[in-house]
């Protein structure tokens, strides 16, 4: 039957100030926190009425970007949705942002999904959870930030519930399926038995269905009669202002895992 149609230790703390952004229609405060670990570093913006017990950071990257070379931050759809989560946290990708220092531009690139990252953004969102008391941490990830918050679920164990929008779950699923060459760092599904017991819902918009899902569907393959895997195509998605508006809604379609 197909998929339901209704349809992210050495760690620093290093600043907390307040910056403002202006994005043509208003102007919004928002605290800047900077997460190191290691040669690591995470830029992350935080509402200022972001909820401290439950946390939801939403972090993207343009999807097949370390094929195409694109590994500039844009502030694109993933920060959209966290401007309208007035609880949430929204993270810049790891070594992407003007303010990187040490990070070598391969983890912006053909590493962004390498297991070294992965452990390291894992250690900064046990960081983030220490500094703010957060009990449970809840993830949007959209595009290639995916398959990046895939592998940081299973290495570091520091994720409750991962949501995906248009993800790219599977790196070397989707090279092999567009004939591509995949990217030199290690897949998510390495790691196929830690993500059995992870709640993960996976969103499609409805005018990719067609070649989203099938990456999705051979993703889901390797988790055989695992209920903790959900793939959800939304039909009535065909644009960014689509997912604002109906992004409310689906968020709260979240469940346990007992894996």
């Amino acid at each position: 039957m197909r998929w339901i149609v209704v349809t992210v230790l050495m760690v620093g703390l290093l600043g907390c100030a307040q910056q403002r952004y202006e994005d043509g229609q208003a102007s919004l405060e928002l605290d800047r926190l900077r997460l190191q670990a290691g040669q690591f570093d995470m830029d992350l913006l935080r509402q200022p009425t972001a909820a401290t017990k439950h946390l939801r950071l939403y972090i993207e990257a343009d999807l097949s970007g370390w094929f195409n070379g694109r590994y500039q931050p844009r502030k694109e759809l993933g920060y959209w949705l966290f401007r309208a989560d007035r609880a949430a946290y929204y993270a810049v990708y790891p070594c992407a942002s003007r303010w990187a220092t040490g990070c070598d531009s391969s983890f912006r690139g053909e590493q962004r999904f390498s297991t070294e990252l992965a452990e390291a953004v894992g250690r900064m969102l046990a960081q983030l959870k220490q500094q703010t008391g957060g009990q449970s941490l809840e993830v949007v990830a959209i595009g290639d930030a995916a398959a990046l918050m895939l592998k940081v679920a299973a290495v570091s164990g520091q994720i409750d519930h991962l949501h995906t929008i248009n993800g790219t779950l599977s790196p070397t699923i989707w090279a092999r399926q567009t004939g591509r060459e995949p990217p030199p760092s290690s897949d998510p599904l390495i790691y196929h038995r830690r993500l059995a017991a992870l709640a993960q819902t996976h969103w499609i918009a409805g005018q990719l269905a067609s070649s989203q899902e099938a990456m999705a569907q051979a993703y889901k393959k390797a988790f055989p009669g695992d209920n903790c895997v959900r793939l959800r195509v939304v039909s009535d998605v065909h644009s960014q202002a689509d997912w604002l508006r109906l992004w409310p809604g689906l968020l709260n379609d979240r469940f346990y895992c007992a894996g």
